[in-house]
């Protein structure tokens, strides 16, 4: 609503029931009165703020760059709410802002309205990513993410050299190789594509090896590989058909 509106509604709220009694739903009623067209409803913002415990838990799931046919850069975000327990609202309905951050200090924002468990979006910078940030200024109340490096490029140089990895399949199954100049234990973690992790593959490499790994036998579909454990994090993109 900001400030202005806030306040004022407030005060409108108080001066209609001055001397009186009021309840939860009577100072409802007076926004939806005085301050009409929320970003949220104030059904929904009630019922998951004031009558039910718990925040929000915002975490990155996916972070990747892909060009377009017209050679444009997009950017692709995976956003999950990670709370659970019990009485806690499953999804909260947020708006908020991911800023992204690039070379130089430069930097961009998106705003969004988070209505569901995973938010997917896309953006258009001009320039590389470094780094993204969920909710900066702080304007709502929860735990944030924020992801520095964690993403698939649409530029080649953006993989080390001192680390890869690929997947391939056959009329059998899938496999990914992973090398590392240096001895490593990386873990393997599958995503689909709303975000949801579905298998993961813990192994210890030995300087100079490449490994070879058997992935779980899965739908035919798109899917995140996150590789963690290298010497910068790798996410590919396995779009997985059976032949």
């Amino acid at each position: 609503l900001g400030d202005s509106l806030y306040y004022s509604t407030l005060n409108k709220y108080m001066n209609d029931y001055a001397y009186g009694n009021a309840i939860t739903d009577d100072i409802k009623s007076s926004f939806k009165k005085y301050a009409p067209n929320p970003k949220i409803p104030y059904d929904i913002f009630f019922d998951q703020w004031v009558m039910k415990p718990g925040h929000p838990i915002l975490q990155f799931a996916s972070l990747r760059e892909f060009k377009e046919n017209n050679g444009d850069t997009i950017t692709q975000y995976i956003i999950q709410q990670k709370q659970s327990a019990i009485n806690i609202p499953n999804v909260f309905h947020l708006p908020f802002t991911i800023t992204f951050y690039g070379e130089n200090g430069k930097k961009s924002t998106q705003d969004i309205i988070m209505t569901d468990r995973v938010y997917e979006g896309y953006v258009k910078l001009p320039f590389r990513i470094t780094k993204a940030v969920i909710d900066e200024q702080h304007d709502i109340l929860a735990e944030k993410d924020t992801v520095s490096g964690v993403f698939l490029s649409a530029e080649s140089d953006y993989i080390p050299t001192n680390c890869h990895a690929i997947v391939y399949s056959n009329a059998i199954e899938s496999r990914i190789k992973v090398f590392s100049t240096e001895s490593r234990d990386v873990n393997i973690h599958i995503y689909t594509i709303q975000g949801r992790n579905i298998a993961s593959i813990s192994e210890s490499i030995l300087s100079n090896e490449q490994k070879d790994l058997l992935l779980p036998d899965l739908q035919e579909g798109s899917y995140f590989i996150s590789i963690q454990g290298m010497a910068k994090p790798i996410l590919l993109n396995w779009q997985h058909y059976k032949q």
